[in-house]
């Protein structure tokens, strides 16, 4: 990574050989992190939707790009932007889990590190310096966040990504004031339009710059037009956000049995530090101890960041070229402006999750430690590059040649994340599969078994998904390749959906004797065949998933075939067949075909391939989906 150099960074002592060394290695910690992450869920992911993801597929629109559907509100927020994401990924990679997530791990994590480095170079003017600061943020790549079970989860930090893009434009140096507007005004959009914390952290951090704008008249060249266009943007997807809030849910939380929890409520400000300890792994277990520094840690950050930028203008000019501006005050507006924002995120978080927890959980350290849970806790991580570099700053470590300082601070730090197991992906990622595969996977198999409701309370607590499951084969969800339907118990006979054949009107071709009702014998002919009418031409054009099973009795060996179409087609096809081995004498054979496009009344059965006489007792049909 190249950090373009102003003219503030040229008047700095260049890094040693060993200074240099040291810093590739320390800027590579969250890179080699990142890759783990990305190579331990290619390795132990679970392509199978997840809560959240099964809504979309009972809604029937997951793939869907209709204005109506993008702009529906759903879990307190607008989400047009992962909507969108979101139908392409149905479209073109069939929701496939493993390669979803895969994507936007390597995106979202990736533009987050890019966006950070190149701000951290701006502001610190000094690649050294700029790598210690950077590899704090391996704590946003520690395991259990956004990846892992939801494929939907992953957009609750894309607003993150815009809000650092929309500090990059405002710190660009050669852009006009009309392009920066325009670009921060777009990029506001896409983090509003994203999730509801985008568009409340975007207000923040646009009031930030502006009021640094006017502490420092020497920014306002470069930062009032960006801070214009996010305000604007601001301002149209908080009340847009705000609707969905005071009319579509009325003033209430997204559940009924959890209000809102409010700044006056002790609950409120332990959950929120919770999330802070989270971030820094900080052991839950220590209780107390956490909670100290997070505080601490906390009030560092404003401490720093406001010593910088109450440092008066003719002591930050010095040495300073025209038209640049001061890394020092760099430094401090990055840092209050993603204060700002995260600040503004923590507090709707806690809001609204301080009091979904169970009533076992009680007293203060308790909900801090109950706030461990869950991955809100990643924006807090997009701080703590920014206390690294003000403090580097303020201590002074800019002005000298030798930084062993932070050069230790950062590689302890980077050695507790480690002991902390920050780089377990490959683990965390087996858990979870292994736990998912024990319960979830169980349960659906069992299931599609069983026919009928599919009923998964840890799969999804929604009910019945069979009407999901049925818009998953429609659309050719990835999953369903290894969670096939599969026959519906062990007597056809059950369940509305069955339809006996093997009588007189339903048979339309076959070479045979009918001994008795029900029964059909066919000849040791070539390519003896049964063709025949379900007798549901109206239901089967809209089924999915049809289950045939018969009672094929052979005198060796053969293998029995199953043929159908879709409504429009006119032939038979090799194409759309199954085929099933059978043994000598009585067999059960039973046949599960798909087809998104739904079936033509008219299938055909080949009991055998072979030249030997068969028998066909007990044909039935049902569709399943």
């Amino acid at each position: 990574m190249n950090i373009s150099q102003d003219a503030a960074s040229r008047t700095l002592p260049s890094s040693t050989r060993r200074e240099a060394a040291f810093a590739f290695l320390l800027s590579m910690a969250p890179i080699a992190s990142l890759v783990l992450m990305v190579v331990g869920w290619l390795r132990h992911g679970l392509d199978l939707p997840y809560r959240d993801d099964w809504r979309e597929y009972l809604s029937g629109k997951i793939a869907s790009l209709d204005m109506q559907h993008l702009f529906r509100a759903d879990n307190d927020t607008l989400s047009p932007v992962t909507r969108v994401l979101d139908a392409l990924a149905q479209r073109y990679l069939g929701g496939n889990a493993i390669a979803y997530q895969s994507l936007s791990m390597v995106c979202v994590l990736g533009l987050l590190l890019w966006l950070q480095w190149k701000l951290l170079g701006k502001a610190v003017g000094d690649r050294f310096l700029a790598a210690c600061a950077f590899s704090t943020t391996i704590l946003m790549l520690q395991p259990d966040s956004y990846w892992g079970l939801q494929n939907l989860a992953y957009i609750q930090a894309l607003p993150l990504v815009f809000l650092l893009a929309i500090l990059c434009v405002a710190f660009h140096g050669q852009w006009r004031s009309g392009t920066k507007a325009t670009a921060s005004f777009l990029l506001g959009l896409l983090a509003g339009l994203s999730y509801i914390s985008g568009a409340f952290a975007t207000l923040a951090m646009s009031f930030v710059l502006l009021a640094a704008c006017v502490v420092h008249r020497r920014l306002r060249k470069s930062i009032a037009a960006p801070a214009i266009g996010a305000l604007a943007s601001a301002v149209i997807t908080v009340a847009l956000q705000s609707w969905v809030i005071l009319s579509v849910q009325h003033g209430k939380t997204h559940r009924a049995d959890a209000p809102w929890a409010l700044p006056l409520d002790a609950d409120f400000w332990f959950y929120l530090f919770g999330k802070i300890g989270r971030s820094l792994m900080l052991p839950a277990s220590w209780g107390t101890i956490s909670l100290v520094l997070c505080v601490a840690a906390l009030g560092a950050l404003v401490a720093f960041a406001a010593v910088l930028m109450r440092q008066p203008e003719a002591e930050t000019e010095s040495d300073i070229a025209p038209g640049m501006i001061p890394p020092a005050i760099t430094a401090s507006v990055i840092a209050f402006s993603l204060l700002a924002a995260i600040a503004t995120y923590l507090c709707l978080v806690a809001a609204g999750r301080a009091n979904l927890r169970p009533a076992s959980v009680d007293g203060n350290l308790e909900v801090f430690r109950f706030a461990y849970h869950r991955f809100h806790f990643f924006w807090v991580t997009a701080l703590w590059p920014w206390l690294a570099a003000v403090a580097m700053i303020v201590g002074g470590a800019v002005a000298r040649r030798s930084r062993v300082v932070p050069g230790a601070a950062a590689a302890c730090m980077v050695l507790f994340v480690v002991y902390q197991g920050g780089f377990s992906h490959f683990q965390a990622f087996h858990k979870i599969t292994a736990a998912r595969l024990s319960s979830d996977a169980t349960c659906l198999r069992r299931e599609l078994a069983h026919g009928g409701h599919i009923t998964c309370p840890t799969l999804a607590p929604y009910g019945d998904l069979s009407r999901a499951y049925a818009y998953a084969v429609r659309t050719e969800a990835s999953f369903v390749r290894y969670f096939p339907p599969q026959s519906a118990g062990t007597d056809p006979l059950s369940g509305p959906a069955f339809r006996p054949i093997l009588h007189p009107a339903t048979v339309l071709n076959a070479t045979a004797s009918r001994p008795g009702p029900g029964r059909l014998e066919l000849s040791g002919g070539r390519d003896p065949r049964v063709i025949f009418s379900a007798g549901m031409r109206g239901a089967l054009g809209e089924c999915l998933v049809l289950q045939v099973r018969a009672t094929v009795t052979a005198d060796y060996a053969d293998r029995a075939q199953l043929f159908y179409r879709t409504p429009e087609e006119q032939k038979f096809s090799e194409t759309h067949s199954i085929r099933i081995p059978v043994g000598r004498g009585p067999r059960v054979v039973d046949f599960v075909a798909v087809s998104r496009a739904g079936f033509n009344d008219r299938l055909r059965l080949d009991p055998v391939a072979n030249y030997q006489p068969s028998e066909v007792r007990d044909l039935s049909v049902r569709c399943l989906f």
